[in-house]
């Protein structure tokens, strides 16, 4: 294997960085959410003292009278979320910690292609098949996009959920391995409830129910992302950007995994 692949590094750091940012938003709006539960209060202390100014401000009670019915709107809905613990920003931070690992997974695979272009020439790649017109329209990188697509199609890997899915498609490269049971068991669950999230409107189908009997849900069911489950989703995404980093480790710089786990701990 080629090493030089000064990418890798900027790869995982990017990913950790999307991966705290989105930790970083949702508890920045689960603040703003339970700050504007109070807000129609001050909305109308504020327009209490504008109306005490008399002639020396400009007042429009209409106006006013509007951005209290907002307040009071917004702050309704700010308490359901606080009731429901915050549903809607947790199912949109687990789709948005899913589609993060799926950047890494491809940009590791693509990067490795990059910089050793004859893993084209190991099975199973050899036997995808390919449209010359399509394929010779792209650039390099996205060439490489496209096989690793078909790729996915001929083999049905893009049917596969979890950490299966990602493990199938790091194999074109030699990165495949071991995986914690409860990390993979984790990521199953975040990639099942994925998509139940982003095509059933947050139904839960029999699909989910089958495959996920641990979450208690049956077909019909609202499927409600508790900050409990979402953070087993980051926790999980984060041990296995780790496991990632082990192996990549492992393959540049002929070490074992012991001692890749050392130094990134030492560097953490």
């Amino acid at each position: 294997m080629n090493k030089d692949l000064s990418w890798d590094a900027e790869v995982f750091e990017n990913v950790v960085a999307r991966l705290n940012e989105i930790d970083r938003v949702l508890h920045l709006c689960v603040q703003g959410l339970n700050m504007i539960h109070g807000h129609p209060e001050f909305v109308q202390k504020a327009m209490a003292y504008m109306k005490s100014r008399g002639k020396d401000v400009e007042f429009d009670e209409d106006d006013w009278t509007r951005r209290i019915e907002i307040s009071k709107s917004n702050a309704q809905f700010a308490e359901e979320e606080i009731s429901r613990s915050f549903p809607v920003l947790h199912a949109n931070a687990a789709i948005a910690i899913w589609a993060t690992l799926e950047v890494l997974v491809n940009d590791l695979v693509v990067g490795y292609l990059v910089a050793e272009p004859s893993l084209l020439q190991n099975d199973p790649l050899r036997k995808v098949k390919i449209t010359v017109s399509n394929f010779y329209s792209l650039d390099e990188q996205d060439r490489l996009k496209y096989v690793i697509d078909q790729h996915s199609r001929t083999f049905g890997i893009e049917l596969r959920q979890g950490a299966s899915r990602f493990e199938s498609l790091l194999e074109i490269v030699g990165l495949q391995g071991p995986i914690d049971e409860e990390i993979r068991k984790t990521l199953f669950e975040l990639s099942e409830v994925r998509n139940v999230l982003v095509h059933r409107a947050r139904i839960a189908d029999r699909r989910l129910a089958s495959a996920c009997p641990w979450l208690g849900l049956k077909a019909g069911d609202s499927l409600q992302i508790s900050h409990e489950r979402y953070l087993s989703y980051t926790h999980a995404a984060h041990a296995y950007v780790h496991e990632l980093m082990v192996r990549v480790l492992t393959v540049l710089e002929c070490i074992t995994r012991d001692e890749a786990g050392a130094r990134l701990n030492r560097q953490s």
